[in-house]
């Protein structure tokens, strides 16, 4: 059966990266996500009016496949970063890729031709012989697609997989780790000697200065931060507090960078967010999931490789899997 409308659900960058390719191939895409815009961990939040990064900061691509296609996205800047650790001792310059104001802007502009609908929450598929029908949180069936593509972290996508036993059991068999970050505005500067600072200790991994206004008063009312900081708790951490109330985590991430730059705060914009399912441990040896019979399929950050280049690459090897046989 040709694949010409394909509904994708999720869309964080393996989501979005394939809605483009198929698109692009001119393909009809509708994308189901249950959050209320795009970008998974690459999203993005307001400290009132001020949209900055909540999830990855930035891309650190190790192949050349996914370093040249993120130089050729127009909303790409390259930056070296001259990182301190939390003691104020300088480390080795670092090159990162970044997506310019954030880094959302790139999910959305990739489904850019598809139908995108947001805060809806798919909870199951039936497969038949003449495509696949999504089920809303309600029970209700609300559409009908020629195939489907899930794109979610590997426990959400367990229900979803369900019409392929052996992709149940696959996805079940990936390990999760959460990640606790707090994203803070200062009416103040902090002080520190660098906007990135990162190493080892028993709180933070890494604080990222997302803002820094380069000369008092020059904030307004629209913007009224002299910086704004992303701060990512260690893994040993986030797991001990995966379940601890977002406000008792905001205060000790922020003691302890009070600590670290050793100034009292002047919080003016707050944030807390747990990424329950930020990084996988993966036993896969796959880069996608995809069943003819049922024609339902999976990609994502869960599969041979991890991270955003891991979704990349996994969204784009499916994308040439669909597109081939459908050629």
């Amino acid at each position: 059966m040709p694949l010409k409308n394909i509904a994708i659900i999720g869309v964080g960058l393996a989501g979005a990266t394939l809605a483009n390719r198929l698109t692009q191939a001119g393909r009809d895409v509708t994308i189901y996500e249950k959050s209320r815009g795009t970008g998974g961990r690459l999203a993005s939040c307001r400290l009132g009016d001020t949209p900055t990064n909540l999830g990855a900061p930035w891309f650190q691509p190790e192949s050349k496949a996914f370093h040249d296609w993120l130089l050729n996205q127009p909303d790409i800047q390259e930056r070296v970063l001259e990182p301190q650790d939390f003691n104020g001792s300088p480390l080795a310059p670092v090159t990162v890729l970044s997506v310019d104001p954030y880094q959302s802007c790139m999910t959305r502009r990739l489904t850019e031709g598809a139908i995108l609908n947001t805060g809806v929450r798919i909870s199951a598929l039936h497969s038949s012989e003449n495509g696949v029908t999504l089920e809303d949180a309600n029970g209700r069936k609300i559409a009908h697609h020629d195939a489907v593509v899930v794109t979610t972290p590997s426990p959400q996508a367990l229900p979803l997989l369900a019409p392929v036993d052996d992709f149940v059991r696959l996805a079940a068999s990936v390990d999760t780790l959460p990640t606790w970050v707090t994203v803070v505005g200062l009416e103040q500067g902090c002080g520190a000697g660098s906007s990135y600072l990162c190493g080892q200790h028993p709180v933070l991994s890494r604080a990222i200065c997302h803002q820094r206004t380069p000369l008092p008063g020059t904030h307004s009312n629209t913007n009224p931060f002299q910086e704004i900081w992303q701060l990512e708790a260690n893994a040993d951490w986030s797991l001990d507090h995966e379940d601890s109330p977002s406000r008792e985590v905001a205060i000790k991430m922020l003691e302890s960078f009070s600590r670290i730059t050793q100034q009292t705060l002047k919080i003016t914009g707050l944030r807390s967010h747990r990424w329950l399912y930020a990084r996988h441990e993966s036993p896969l040896t796959d880069d996608y999931l995809w069943s003819d019979k049922q024609y339902v399929g999976a990609c994502g950050d869960w599969f041979r490789h991890d991270g955003s280049e891991g979704a990349w690459l996994s969204a784009n090897a499916l994308a040439d899997k669909l597109l081939q046989e459908d050629a």
